[in-house]
Order: C-alpha cells, then sequence, then structure tokens
C-alpha cells in the first residue's frame, strides 16, 4: 500500500480459523479482500497471516503477537472452528484482550457462521461485546447467502471506515514536549516491521517491547467540550508514550463493568474530565472513589490528576472531599490545549507526591439547606423530635441516594440554631490508613475533634499504650471534648457502612453501645450530654451478629422511604408542572417509582430539555439516556458479587430471592423492594428495563 507522508497507517488484524479461509479470500463471500480494497484509500491496511504456518511455531507466535500489538482494529470471523481453534483460544485472544482493556486497541466481531460462544465461559466477554462505540460495528447474525452478505458488507464498510477516520491523528495537533515515561520491561514477543495490504514480510530482526504506564481518561459521555479535551489527551498521551485506557471502547454490560473498576484500579495515573455535566456523573464520582481508595491500599497508584474543563465551580461531595487537595489544571478554550498536554506531562512525569490527610467533616451528597426543591417527610420530623429529646442513639436507614445526607444536615442545622454544638463525621472521606486499625480510627477522630473545637490538648497526650484503642479514645472524649462544651453535642456519623466490613467494627460499635448502656444506668454521666445520629445503608444485623454489642437495635430507629405519589405531584409542580395531568403523572410514577434520586433527575430533564414523559420514557433505560449515569452505576455494583448478580437474573425470571440475606444486601443497595424475600422485585420500572436488557438478553 502507498500512503502519504503525512498520514498514518491503520493496522487491522485479522483473526480466522484456517479451516475455514472464504471469507479471507476473493470470492462471493471473500469480504477481508474487498474491504482492504475499500478502505486502502483510508490508510487502512488488513493483516491476515498467509504463508506463515510454515515458519516455526515459536516465531510464528512471535510474528502474530507482533502484528496485535502494532494494530488499532482487530477483525474476528467468528464461526464454530473460530470457537474450537486451540490457537486462537490460547494465543491470539488473550492478546487481543490485553490491547483491548489497556484502550489501545477496538474489536469488530462479525458472526459468519453458527456457534456455541454463548455456552463457552472463556468466551462470555466476547459474546456480551455487541457492538462498538456509538453502534459502529454489530455483532451481525448469521448471514447463509450471497445477496445478504452483499447487503451486510457494504453496512459494515460504513461503519469500519467511521471509526478509521476517528483513529486518524488531530491534522495539526498542538505543540508539546514529548517526555516519556519509565518504561517496565516484559518479556514479551518483539515488535516486527508492519507488512502490506494482505501479506507480510518477514524479518529476523528483535526489537524488545516496552509496556509504558497506564493512564485512564475519566469522562462524561456525550458531553462537549469534554470530547474535544478527551480526544485531545488521547492522541497527545499516546503519541508520548503512555498506554491510555477510555471506556468508550467497551460495549456497557456485565463485562463493562467489571472491566471499568479493573482498568482504574491497575492504571498508574487517572485523570478525571471535571466540567459543569461530569462533575454531577455518579460513574465518574464512583470512578474516582475507585482510584482514590485504590491508591490508598496500593502506595499511592494511582494518582489523581484532574483537568478541569470550563468548570472553576466548587465541586460537590464527595468529589471535593477527595479532589479538592490536589492540584489540577483548568482548560477553558482549545487555546489552552498546549497548555494541558505540557502540564499533565510534567505531572506524569514528577514523583508521586505524598497522599494528604482529607477533611473528615465534609459532608457528601447534600441537597443545600436552603433548596425549594427538598420534600420534606415523615422521617424530617421525627428525627428532629428525637434530636431536641437529646435522645442517645438516633438511627436513620436508607438505601442509597434516599437523602438521608441531606435530612442529617437538616437536623444538625436545626440544634444548632437553638445552640446546640454539632460535629459531623462522613465516614466515606476515610482513608485506607485511617481504617486500618481501631486505634488509627479513633486516633484521627480524637485529633479532628481536637482541631474543630480547639482544645487545649492534643490527643497524643492522652494516648497510652497501656491502654486499648477503645478505652484511650472514651477517655478523651470525656475528659476533653465533653468537658470542654460544658453543654450538649450532637455528634452526626454519615455513611458509617464503611466501617461493617472492617475487622475491628465490633469494637467501635461496641463501645456506642456502651454509652447508651452507662446513660441508662446513670443520667448523670457525662454521656447525658452526648446524641449519636447514625446514617447508613445496609442491614446491620448482617456484619454485626451479638445484639448485645450493636447499637443497631437501641435508640431512636427511623427509615427513610421513598417519595408518595402526592410528594412527586407537589415536586412536579415547583417544577414548573411538566407532567401536565394525572395520567402523565401516573407513568411517570411508574417509570421511576418514588426513589427520590430518579423522580428529581426526571423532572429535571423534562423541564432542562423541554421534553414530555414520552420522550422521557423512550429514553429512559438507555446507557446514553438521563439516567444512564446512574443506571451503569448500578450495573458496576452488582458486577462485582456474580453470587448476587445471579439472584437478580432469578428474579428478573420470576423466581423467589432465595435467601433473606440476598433479599436485605438488594434492597439496601436500592435495587429491590418488597416486605421479604418472597416478594422482592426491581425498585422501578426503569431498573426492570435496564436490568433485563443487560443481564438476559
Amino acid at each position: 500500500m502507498t500512503t502519504s507522508s503525512n498520514a498514518e497507517t491503520i493496522s487491522i488484524f485479522v483473526s480466522y480459523s484456517h479451516k475455514d479461509k472464504r471469507w479471507v479470500q476473493e470470492g462471493p463471500f471473500g469480504i477481508v479482500p474487498w474491504l482492504a480494497t475499500q478502505l486502502r484509500r483510508d490508510h487502512a491496511e488488513f493483516w491476515i497471516d498467509h504463508n506463515l504456518q510454515e515458519l516455526p511455531g515459536e516465531d510464528y507466535k512471535r510474528k502474530i503477537h507482533a502484528e496485535i500489538a502494532r494494530a488499532r482494529f482487530a477483525l474476528l470471523l467468528i464461526n464454530q472452528d473460530f470457537v474450537g481453534s486451540d490457537f486462537i483460544r490460547d494465543y491470539e485472544l488473550p492478546w487481543i484482550r490485553e490491547r483491548y482493556d489497556a484502550g489501545q486497541l477496538l474489536i469488530i466481531p462479525l458472526l459468519v457462521g453458527p456457534t456455541d460462544m454463548d455456552d463457552r465461559d472463556d468466551l462470555r466477554w466476547l459474546a456480551d461485546l455487541q457492538m462498538l462505540p456509538h453502534g459502529a460495528v454489530p455483532l451481525l447474525r448469521y448471514l447463509k447467502d450471497e445477496p445478504a452478505w452483499e447487503e451486510a458488507k457494504v453496512d459494515i464498510y460504513r461503519a469500519l471506515r467511521k471509526r478509521v477516520k476517528e483513529c486518524m491523528p488531530l491534522a495539526s495537533p498542538p505543540p508539546a514536549p514529548v517526555i516519556t515515561p519509565a518504561p517496565i520491561q516484559e518479556p514479551l514477543p518483539p515488535v516486527l516491521p508492519s507488512g502490506a495490504d494482505v501479506h507480510v514480510e518477514h524479518t529476523d530482526a528483535p526489537v524488545v517491547v516496552q509496556q509504558q504506564a497506564l493512564v485512564a481518561l475519566l469522562y462524561k459521555r456525550n458531553a462537549q467540550p469534554d470530547d474535544h479535551v478527551l480526544h485531545l489527551l488521547e492522541t497527545q498521551l499516546r503519541a508520548n508514550g503512555y498506554r491510555v485506557f477510555i471506556d468508550r471502547h467497551l460495549t456497557v454490560g456485565v463485562e463493562w463493568a467489571r472491566e471499568i473498576e479493573r482498568q482504574v484500579r491497575g492504571a498508574d495515573a487517572v485523570i478525571p474530565l471535571l466540567s459543569a455535566l461530569s462533575a454531577q456523573s455518579e460513574m465518574l464520582t464512583y470512578e474516582v472513589q475507585v482510584a482514590h481508595e485504590h491508591a490508598q491500599q496500593n502506595q499511592g497508584k494511582p494518582r489523581l490528576l484532574p483537568v478541569r474543563v470550563q468548570y472553576a465551580d466548587p465541586l460537590p461531595p464527595p468529589l471535593s472531599g477527595i479532589l479538592d487537595p490536589l492540584e489540577y489544571t483548568l482548560w477553558e478554550s482549545p487555546r489552552d490545549d498546549a497548555h494541558l498536554v505540557a502540564d499533565l506531562l510534567r505531572g506524569l512525569s514528577a514523583p508521586s507526591p505524598a497522599p494528604r490527610r482529607l477533611d473528615l467533616s465534609s459532608p457528601g451528597g447534600a441537597m443545600p439547606l436552603d433548596s425549594p426543591l427538598y420534600v420534606v417527610r415523615t422521617a424530617d420530623e421525627e428525627f428532629r423530635s428525637a434530636l431536641a429529646r437529646r435522645d442517645m442513639i438516633v438511627l436513620l436507614k436508607g438505601a442509597r441516594q434516599m437523602g438521608k445526607t441531606s435530612l442529617l444536615a437538616r437536623g444538625l442545622k436545626a440544634v444548632r440554631d437553638n445552640k446546640v454544638q454539632t460535629a459531623l463525621t462522613d465516614f466515606q472521606t476515610f482513608n485506607a490508613e485511617q481504617l486500618a486499625s481501631a486505634d488509627a480510627l479513633f486516633r484521627t477522630i480524637a485529633e479532628w475533634f481536637y482541631d474543630l473545637f480547639e482544645l487545649e490538648t492534643p490527643p497524643e497526650k492522652e494516648w497510652s499504650a497501656l491502654r486499648g484503642a477503645n478505652a484511650n479514645f472514651e477517655r478523651y472524649l470525656r475528659r476533653h471534648v465533653l468537658k470542654h462544651l460544658s453543654g450538649p453535642l450532637v455528634w452526626g456519623l454519615d455513611e458509617v457502612d464503611r466501617l461493617f466490613t472492617c475487622d475491628f467494627a465490633g469494637e467501635v460499635f461496641g463501645l456506642f453501645r456502651s454509652w447508651h448502656n452507662a446513660r441508662a444506668l446513670d443520667p448523670t454521666a457525662p454521656w447525658s450530654q452526648l446524641t449519636l445520629a447514625i446514617a447508613y445503608a445496609t442491614e446491620a444485623h448482617l456484619f454485626i451478629t451479638d445484639i448485645n454489642q450493636s447499637p443497631f437495635n437501641v435508640g431512636t430507629r427511623l427509615t427513610l422511604e421513598d417519595f408518595t405519589r402526592e410528594q412527586v405531584a407537589d415536586l412536579n409542580r415547583r417544577y414548573g408542572s411538566p407532567l401536565r395531568n394525572e395520567a402523565e403523572l401516573g407513568r411517570f410514577c411508574r417509570l421511576v417509582g418514588g426513589q427520590p434520586y430518579l423522580v428529581q433527575r426526571g423532572l429535571n430533564e423534562m423541564v432542562t430539555h423541554q421534553g414530555d414523559i414520552g420522550t422521557l420514557e423512550a429514553q429512559a433505560d438507555r446507557d446514553e439516556g438521563p439516567f444512564g449515569d446512574h443506571l451503569r452505576r448500578m450495573l458496576v455494583v452488582l458486577a462485582k458479587d456474580a453470587d448476587l448478580l445471579e439472584v437478580v437474573r432469578g428474579i428478573l425470571r420470576g423466581t423467589p430471592c432465595p435467601t433473606a440475606e440476598h433479599f436485605y444486601r438488594l434492597r439496601s443497595a436500592g435495587i429491590m423492594i418488597g416486605e421479604s424475600s418472597r416478594d422482592a422485585h426491581p425498585r422501578c420500572g426503569v431498573y426492570t428495563s435496564y436490568l433485563e436488557r443487560h443481564l438476559l438478553s
């Protein structure tokens, strides 16, 4: 192939079974030669292993690996012979998937014959790969006759040509210094020179393959100017020797959910693109949390290098608690392209900074206190009354995104307005080091109290190795915090679920329970000044089996429920009545139930985009729809637990939830509702539709 001097050649590796070569040869079904001819003017070449089987086994493997390593696409011609090939299974597919997982290669699966792929555990990831992003190249059904293939190959060509053109480098890339990161040596087969259209030129000259640092780019899908910055960084980072992972190369599904977390955890650096839209993205927030938590446990890796895209406003929690302490780069317009690239390359090549201590008082996820859209529920008044009575323990339970943090913040404000001291600890902001042991946890909280109330005695002066962690913390709280305040203290503890899986959780919750017991026995003791307001989602009894050591079966227990139909109707009026009548209100409630986030998001979507209920229903369960970010995060949570995933599949097929524990866990996650495991069902219509599409199709 002849290419111009300023155009990059895009290599397309063809994986096929040698038992069925008609797809790579001239003839009525020769789709590869036909595509090669059509795409030649777009500087794309197809590589096929013609005449390579005569090479010795290891040389053959080395050459195949080298061609996969340089390819931008892998065209898989899938039939039963393909599925049954030992070489494809043991060598080609693992090498292809390795580069696909790293975001360096796009997979084009074409079903050219019947297969039993869906029954193969080792190929399930490939069966889940239904299409490339933006509907580029579908996994075609088996087409038996020549006319059907004649029509199909034109569609394949058009879609593939579009993707090839998208992979071409920018016409005028902004200048940026080439800073090559320190390579990681890996004993892979050598990279060899590329061949022509559909043949190769063999060479014995080995070249050492070096695996460069991996950078994960986090972004909000289908947003501008985020996409411009994303493409800029992808192109320039690769030009500077970095491997780049972007989840647009993955099809949304169970495999996608697992790969997102694996890639973020395995990255050397994570760059979140923060814009007005992405800062509100649940999925991006979750990915940042995954990166942050893994860095706490892995000596600072991956590093977080935030980029703000035309966005200088304060970050919402919990992003603020993680990213506020970090320096960021601001991009305002394409004039900042070169500066942005240079700044990030310097950051990537610089030594990793020591992790900074987080602000433990930062609340997470609360609706602004003055928001006119806050919905007051029965639990609001009950919560304020319990705090006014100065109950020792007030428990606030609700699934994720039910408004626990918003209610907690309003309750604390109410008591502050009555001149009562308050404190709020959000356990989402704790890092792995602070949750390593009971002593580390209590030292952290004691130091926070010392700073918050400007106490005279620092914790280290009271801490003694001769006393246990519980005794040290209780002594400091009683002798310095409560004594210093000389009045009531309402201590809010948000997201205490973080502690449930810690091996010292029993010690912490046992201490809280002991204060409740001490106050009951002696109302004049210092504990009469203290109220614990505890917000959580998970069923505590799944983790705390000794009821005598649990604060979750004493005190005042409140549960946040979904919005009622009347509350949804009232909120609709506050939004200006995008739901125009009772019939539309009913359709909306069937779609989103009373799930607080979905209700608010759905009404906001209709008002912002001047849409109606019909438009919302049509887009609701789409991966790129108004709830897509929220739904993808739900899928990620499920994909982390294979057992729970199968339970959900069973429920969707009409099988009852097998155990009470499974039911409690799904209800705590906000995915299922019901009175018991026997009548467990998805929380709302959009959950049902989305989960059926991804788990049953």
